[in-house]
């Protein structure tokens, strides 16, 4: 996935999960892994996909507004899958991506 700069890998048979680069690196750097690479450093990649926990996206129209995507979140469940069926839209994208932009004030 980094060689080929993949950001997600899309699961069949499980509608909107995916494994993504965070949730690799998140696996690798866990008190598990980090245990195998301890006892034995040249398998600690050696991991099936099916390994990795995944994300679960929920769909959402591309029409829907940043305020109806806003309100939908539901614990563990913060990332979005646009009906193409490749776009993702996360939390991070409705709020600090603008914020960082300058495109989004925080009225209070």
């Amino acid at each position: 996935m980094i060689d080929k700069r993949i950001r997600r890998l899309f699961l069949h048979g499980e509608e909107g999960a995916f494994v993504s680069d965070r949730n690799i690196l998140a696996f690798l750097f866990s008190p598990k892994a980090l245990a195998v690479e301890k006892r034995a450093p040249d398998s600690w990649t050696d991991v099936s996909v099916s390994s990795i926990p995944t994300t679960k996206a929920t769909f959402v129209s591309p029409q829907a507004s940043v305020e109806d995507v806003g309100s939908m979140p539901e614990p563990g469940h913060d990332v979005f899958l646009l009906s193409d069926g490749a776009s993702l839209v996360s939390r991070w994208d409705l709020v600090m991506k603008p914020w960082r932009n300058g495109k989004l004030s925080l009225a209070s």
